[in-house]
């Protein structure tokens, strides 16, 4: 009975596996179309903009825009930064309390054996 359960287990697991995989596979397509879709948008924007706002330039309206996107990946990397430093200030404690736990419990298992 025990093993019919494990091989259900086991079934079952292959299943959700199965369906995971074919699940980030179409998300991943998913996104790749995204990607397209905002980089032809973001196509438009020099485009149509460019010649009003910096005349005949070609190039400048794409430099521009590069501009922006460089200050924003910038923006965007020290609050990524910042907030990482913070989660691993605020987890130094989480990992010495489970450090004590572990040393707690080797003393334990260590007693049990010197009593048995």
């Amino acid at each position: 009975m025990v093993r019919a359960d494990i091989e259900l287990a086991k079934k079952e697991m292959s299943i959700a596996l199965k369906r995971m995989v074919v699940s980030a596979a179409l998300l991943i397509v998913a996104a790749l179309f995204l990607l397209i879709a905002v980089i032809e948008g973001l196509n438009a924007v020099p485009t149509t903009f460019g010649p009003t706002l910096f005349g005949s330039n070609p190039w400048l309206p794409w430099l521009a825009l590069g501009g922006v996107f460089l200050v924003l990946a910038l923006l965007l990397g020290l609050v990524g930064v910042s907030g990482i430093r913070r989660a691993v200030r605020g987890s130094r404690g989480l990992i010495d309390s489970l450090k004590e736990d572990a040393e707690w419990a080797k003393r334990l298992t260590r007693r049990g054996k010197s009593t048995s």
